[in-house]
């Protein structure tokens, strides 16, 4: 007969609950409004191999981070795709607060 399994543990490490990543970016066009997908013109730009698409790059932001070090090191990720997809500025957002605003170039 096999030994009894001692009781089932919660995983030591989990994702952490969406009230743990009060960290979030707001996206803006040149206009000041909510950035949305706008597909970049790929004659004129052609294909950049490993980079997500712009189209993509305004629906793949993360709903949020745990830290603000965790934000910025994704948006030094990601601000190309953002801005070829059309966003002029992001706004770094703590639990609802602005924090800080940022210029983005046309990469």
């Amino acid at each position: 007969m096999l030994p009894a399994l001692p009781p089932a543990r919660e995983p030591a490490f989990r994702d952490p609950e969406p009230v743990a990543r009060p960290w979030s970016w707001r996206l803006l066009d040149d206009a000041g409004e909510p950035a949305t997908s706008a597909p970049r013109d790929r004659e004129r730009d052609g294909d950049r191999d490993g980079e997500p698409e712009p189209e993509d790059a305004v629906s793949d932001v993360p709903a949020g981070f745990p830290s603000r070090g965790d934000a910025e090191t994704w948006l030094g990720t990601a601000w190309r795709g953002l801005a070829a997809a059309g966003v002029a500025s992001v706004v770094l957002v703590q639990e609802g607060r602005e924090v800080t605003r940022l210029v983005l170039g046309r990469g």
